[in-house]
């Protein structure tokens, strides 16, 4: 039927969304075997997969990791250069190793300080990752870490909880005048990731045998 002249908005929408249900082609309600899967993606539509989206989705991470490490997948977090970028004024010294500036690729990655703890971390989860850049991380995870069994869902939990840490830890000594040596942030990364575990099944024989 026609949408009433004197409809409200709601009715309207109402309305506007059963006609683009209804073009649907295979998934109408009035189908034996409806599907809101089939129909979610129908609505949708098509789109490529992204490739991080393994080092964000579907684990056991807590939530604060993972906010943290989209934010540096999509370099939006508030590093020096990007502050420098609109018009913020801060000292540039990377405050980990304080010899060079802090970019979001130094600080992250290249830092003394932080290539230490990520040897150190490699070494405990028996992992081989290239932690020179991002793109090396991600290429590791999609090739070695793309599946759901314990294993692979502990390396990606490490690699988000180690990335949030090191995060902590700039703004730690930034703001609060409190640092840890690269030995204290091992240990605080490995209880983080060993507590969380512990929460999940999937994860929990694992992270006891660590």
């Amino acid at each position: 039927m026609d949408v009433p002249a004197q409809a409200s908005w709601v009715i309207k929408k109402i309305f506007s969304v059963a006609k683009t249900i209804s073009s649907v082609n295979g998934s109408g309600f009035h189908q034996a075997n409806f599907s809101i899967k089939r129909m979610y993606n129908a609505l949708r539509g098509e789109f490529a997969k992204v490739g991080w989206r393994k080092m964000i989705c579907n684990n056991p991470t807590p939530p604060k990791c993972l906010f943290v490490t989209w934010l540096i997948i999509h370099a939006r977090l508030p590093t020096c250069d990007r502050m420098l970028k609109v018009g913020i004024q801060c000292d540039q010294v990377c405050i980990l190793c304080t010899k060079e500036n802090e970019t979001h690729s130094h600080l992250f990655f290249s830092c003394e300080y932080v290539d230490v703890v990520w040897k150190d971390v490699m070494r405990w989860m028996n992992m081989s990752v290239n932690t020179s850049n991002l793109q090396s991380i991600l290429q590791y995870i999609q090739s070695h870490c793309n599946r759901n069994n314990d294993m692979h869902q502990t390396h990606r939990m490490m690699l988000r909880v180690t990335l949030y840490m090191i995060w902590k830890e700039m703004n730690d000594r930034r703001f609060h005048n409190s640092s840890r040596s690269v030995q204290q942030l091992l240990n605080r990364i490995k209880m983080v990731a060993y507590i969380r575990g512990l929460q999940f099944k999937k994860v929990q024989t694992l992270m006891t045998m660590l």
